[in-house]
């Protein structure tokens, strides 16, 4: 009896702080002159509402709500954009106010804290960054002074499917583009490349995959942060344990000896189990052996032999102490110059270039497996692009980079539809009331494009 009671109280109470939570909703949508948009349940919102396919329920719900939606997605509050106009008022006219990204478990344990290009807050640091990557890896000079390593790791690359073809031995083609991006990130970053093993025994493919997958999986905290420390999902700890291979990697390449203040790095960063890694104090990762650097508890803790570390700890000391000239600049180089200027008003340690490096496989790989795959689902015009080839360039010699502006079909020309939809989150940094939105600070935009037909006349 007392419990037939109790539960025909906790139901009395559950229906009437609904019903409150509904009066007190739709009254907040009235003042503050919200979008229409549904209602959506107590604590989880609307995530009801979305399925396996997003991106085509936030579409069927465009269509009943309109252009411009609101509802809330567990605790966030949310905005969807589906009208041309609204989302150029958004990511351009306002693109400020919309910068930010919304932080999030992935961004915190697989980007460092938000320190990469991508989630950094937008301020005076990310246009330091930016700005520093802009000039120092991505300009058409800097890229055109790597033409010669680009072309060392393709020919290697190269080879090595001819001599798997002599042997009718299967090539994971994805895989060999993973390394191809790593080796050449890790010359234009560290000077020099290392082996896959030195990485991690399962290379260098399946441990960015799988970052990318954690980074890309619905985390059910980042809708309701207070769940968020008991990782019902288990996302977290696959999160950190991805998080410890590239700081085991990272660790042995980036310590070194300590540069010191003088060159502007914070001595509280280069503590590991400190750091904003993301990884918890208790997770021992690498305890210090010694002031030169961080060692390993064990062989089996890091990839690297204990003779390839030692060898590797010291690469920001040869960077100091051995200044070649007549070498190309790598970008250690240009972050010990960064970080030694006087103008320099920001601490950055080993995590900022741990989350570039991140960055810059995983985008570069994914373009060109993307492409290829594209080509290989569509014959027609990949029986273009090797006519193509074959005429103008010939069958005598590789295609060169310089090869490229002449081409038709040359993949920079290729406009190839890599999703039916584009779907973009931004964070509202400043309140906004453009068009009477009343969208405040903190709130997300989720800007939806509408799906194209994938054919091949849109390549």
């Amino acid at each position: 009896m007392a419990w037939i009671l109790f539960s025909s109280a906790l139901a009395l109470i559950a229906a009437l702080s609904f019903f409150l939570r509904e009066w007190l909703w739709r009254r907040m949508i009235r003042d503050r002159k919200l979008p229409p948009g549904p209602t959506g349940w107590p604590v989880f919102g609307s995530l009801h509402l979305l399925g396996k396919l997003p991106h085509q329920d936030l579409h069927q719900l465009a269509e009943k709500y309109g252009p411009i939606m609101y509802m809330r997605l567990g605790l966030v509050p949310t905005v969807v954009v589906s009208s041309p106009r609204a989302a150029e008022s958004i990511l351009k006219t306002h693109d400020l106010v919309f910068a930010n990204r919304p932080p999030n478990e992935a961004a915190k344990y697989i980007s460092y804290e938000q320190k990469n290009v991508s989630f950094a807050p937008y301020g005076s640091y990310w246009r330091k960054v930016r700005k520093m990557c802009t000039l120092e890896l991505l300009s058409n000079h800097k890229i055109n002074s790597f033409m010669s390593t680009r072309k060392e790791e393709l020919a290697l690359l190269i080879g090595s499917i001819k001599d798997a073809s002599r042997e009718r031995a299967a090539v994971d083609l994805s895989a060999k583009v993973s390394s191809l991006s790593a080796d050449i990130s890790c010359r234009m970053v560290f000077g020099k490349k290392y082996m896959e093993k030195e990485f991690d025994e399962k290379g260098f493919k399946p441990v960015i995959h799988e970052a990318m997958r954690l980074a890309a999986s619905f985390n059910l905290g980042d809708y309701i942060p207070p769940i968020a420390p008991l990782d019902l999902q288990g996302l977290t700890k696959r999160m950190k344990a991805v998080g410890k291979v590239f700081d085991d990697f990272f660790v042995g390449n980036l310590s070194g000896n300590e540069i010191g203040n003088d060159c502007g790095i914070d001595s509280s960063m280069e503590m590991l189990p400190n750091s904003s890694s993301g990884v918890d104090s208790n997770v021992e990762l690498m305890p210090v052996l010694s002031s030169e650097g961080m060692l390993p508890n064990s062989e089996e803790m890091l990839p690297i032999g204990r003779n390839e570390l030692q060898q590797s700890t010291h690469i920001i000391d040869e960077h100091i102490e051995f200044k070649d000239e007549t070498r190309t600049r790598d970008f250690v180089d240009v972050m010990l110059d960064f970080l030694g200027s006087e103008e320099t008003e920001y601490r950055i340690g080993r995590d900022n270039i741990k989350a570039i490096m991140l960055a810059r496989w995983y985008t570069s790989a994914t373009a060109i497996e993307w492409t290829l795959s594209e080509l290989m689902k569509h014959p027609r015009v990949m029986k273009k692009v090797q006519k193509e080839l074959e005429e103008k360039i010939g069958m005598d010699r590789m295609v060169e980079e310089s090869d490229l502006e002449g081409l038709e079909w040359g993949i920079q020309h290729m406009n190839i539809p890599l999703e039916e939809e584009i779907n973009k989150e931004e964070e509202a940094s400043n309140d906004s009331k453009e068009e009477d939105l009343g969208i405040q600070a903190s709130e997300e935009e989720v800007v939806e494009t509408p799906p194209e037909e994938d054919e091949d006349n849109n390549l």
